[in-house]
């Protein structure tokens, strides 16, 4: 039943548009917007499925956790390249802190995106009252 929920195409999208946009945000020009980074590509990800806010959630989860696991193997590798590799150790609690924010907002992402997608698909079935 979760294997029907899972849209290939909005997660891989949602996939590269958000380390495109960690490599231009965060290493090129050594600014953090990797949340709103998430929540809004979790919303688009969540307006491209659109079927009901559970698919929604499926989505982004599913695209925050692997979003996420990809940002910071960047993270590692670019602490590693600059020469912190030793202090790795004391990086991964907030790491893991940081993998754990941007996954519950990617999911907050998903469920809004398919409520907006819901509600204008909603409004362009509903007949029009001219009276």
């Amino acid at each position: 039943m979760v294997k029907e929920m899972i849209k290939r195409k909005p997660l891989i999208i949602g996939l590269v548009t958000v380390i495109a946009f960690y490599v231009v945000t965060n290493v090129l020009s050594n600014l953090n917007a990797t949340i709103a980074t998430f929540l809004a590509i979790g919303i688009l990800v969540g307006f491209m499925v659109g079927e009901n806010y559970k698919t929604g959630a499926i989505n982004g989860a599913l695209f925050g956790v692997i979003g996420a696991l990809i940002v910071a193997i960047i993270l590692v590798i670019t602490y590693t390249l600059y020469g912190y590799g030793a202090y790795l150790g004391l990086i991964a609690p907030g790491l893991l802190l940081s993998f754990a924010i941007n996954v519950i907002v990617a999911v907050v992402g998903g469920v809004v995106g398919a409520q907006v997608r819901i509600e204008i698909d909603s409004k362009d079935a509903a007949p029009e009252d001219k009276s």
